[in-house]
């Protein structure tokens, strides 16, 4: 029993603390990055890559809230038990999907800027 409830324990503090602490200081930053870089005096390729990347990264964050860290606190707490029966990955697999393509396109864009930026730099030497 014992063993049972440090895992319980461990569980709420890396998914319940962790992963809900840091999804909300990146959702805050992502937030200031749009404000910043949505101002009409940045209009660059890279600007609108930066954007992309914040958006993504936006998505990302707010569906593993929800999906990961929101659920392993009201498991924990034992009070809220119907979000984590209505929000689990098995009950919304939609939100799955949605946290899926956000770190998909996460990716893309890393590799479209670092592919944009290989070939602005080193075309003159091919």
């Amino acid at each position: 029993m014992e063993n049972e409830n440090s895992v319980k324990v461990f569980t709420f503090m890396i998914r319940g603390v962790g992963i809900t602490g840091v999804g909300i200081f990146g959702i805050a930053a992502n937030i200031m990055a749009l404000c910043v870089l949505s101002r009409p005096q940045l209009k660059s390729s890279i600007t609108f890559f930066l954007l992309a990347l914040s958006i993504s990264d936006l998505i990302f964050l707010i569906s593993s809230v929800l999906i990961y860290g929101m659920v392993s606190i009201s498991e924990f707490v034992e009070t809220a038990n119907s979000y984590s029966y209505t929000m689990s990955p098995e009950k919304r697999p939609w939100l799955v999907i949605i946290n899926d393509t956000g770190m998909g396109r996460s990716k893309a864009v890393c590799l479209n800027y670092s592919t944009l930026r290989f070939t602005k730099f080193c075309s003159k030497y091919f």
